[in-house]
């Protein structure tokens, strides 16, 4: 059966980083959020936060257009980004609509420990200048902005991801569930 993950959630949870290792794993391609948001920004910039916000939702929609090509070609897809409920409720709508089964992860974790995390990725210097927010250097406007991104339509089949560590990248009992749902 053709099938459809999508990885959501909180910044610095791993989603990237999963995404290709579930990619490599079942021998599907995925598309994520920060690839193609990168690119859009060593093309053409930003001046602005809000501008900064337009290419990610233009990176996310090239994602639902691919998916939607995808789909009609019946290939698995596997999407990672912190994706609006709207845009999950699009990529599902557009599975279901191609006889695909879908599966949303939804991954968090204490906000302390990834505002902690997102203020090591930021004070490194090696992280790409898309995903780096002044405005989020505060962390009540952190904690702000994670909480409003976790709201997903509780009629998805959604798994919660506790990304207070990276373990469940390894967790064999959370990778066996994935490879159910692939092998249905």
């Amino acid at each position: 059966m053709k099938k459809l993950l999508i990885l959501t959630g909180d910044m610095a949870t791993g989603k990237s980083t999963f995404s290709a290792i579930l990619s490599k794993r079942y021998n599907i391609e995925y598309s994520s959020k920060d690839i193609i948001k990168e690119k859009l920004v060593d093309k053409y910039g930003y001046a602005n936060r809000e501008e900064n916000r337009k290419l990610s939702l233009i990176a996310v929609q090239q994602i639902i257009d691919l998916f939607s090509k995808k789909a009609k070609r019946g290939e698995s897809f596997i999407c990672e980004a912190n994706f609006h409920d709207f845009e999950i409720d699009q990529l599902c709508d557009i599975a279901e609509a191609n006889g695909y089964k879908s599966f949303v992860l939804l991954f968090t974790a204490d906000l302390k420990i990834l505002f902690e995390r997102s203020q090591a990725r930021i004070s490194s210097g090696t992280r790409h200048k898309a995903h780096i927010h002044e405005e989020l250097q505060n962390f009540e406007d952190f904690k702000k902005l994670l909480l409003d991104r976790r709201k997903v339509n509780p009629n998805h089949h959604l798994i919660n991801v506790n990304c207070d560590d990276f373990s469940y990248q390894t967790d064999n009992k959370f990778l066996s569930l994935l490879d159910n749902f692939f092998d249905e």
